[in-house]
């Protein structure tokens, strides 16, 4: 009776495991918005422009991306894990335009087919890095 028991849980699971395999993420096609999204986001933790550089739209001021070095090397594992992992949904999409967003991002961002080629549009994040770096400034004027 106990065999027929443990079959029976073994068939299940087994069953689970095919019909899970079935749904899974299908991979990225490479060059694809979301490929670009998840690429930048990884990128965006090295701080390398060599990295960054070929994944956003021209910007002048997309220094600041890769100015200030990359993340901690623990938090860049920690964020790396999640963004290897994050779902990416298209919200809205046009001829040659996607607004995206990640499951671990708190801001859609575009992406534009420039030239053949998927690049993101970095400006809300150079834009916030501008802010802050402005704000670190300010706070700074103020110690005696």
């Amino acid at each position: 009776m106990q065999s027929g028991r443990t079959t029976t849980v073994m068939v299940a699971l087994s069953l689970g495991l095919v019909m899970a395999a079935g749904c899974a993420k299908k991979p990225e096609v490479p060059g694809s918005p979301e490929d670009v999204y998840r690429r930048f986001a990884l990128a965006n933790l090295t701080g390398s422009e060599q990295a960054i550089r070929p994944l956003i739209i021209d910007h002048p001021d997309a220094a600041i991306l890769w100015s200030e070095g990359a993340y901690p090397a623990d938090v860049a594992e920690e964020l790396g894990k999640h963004y290897r992992e994050m779902k990416i949904v298209r919200i809205e999409e046009k001829f040659e335009w996607v607004l995206m967003k990640g499951s671990d991002s708190p801001i859609p961002m575009e992406l534009r087919r420039i030239d053949g080629v998927w690049r993101l549009d970095a400006s809300p994040i150079i834009d916030f890095r501008k802010r802050a770096a402005a704000q670190r400034g300010s706070d700074s004027s103020r110690l005696p």
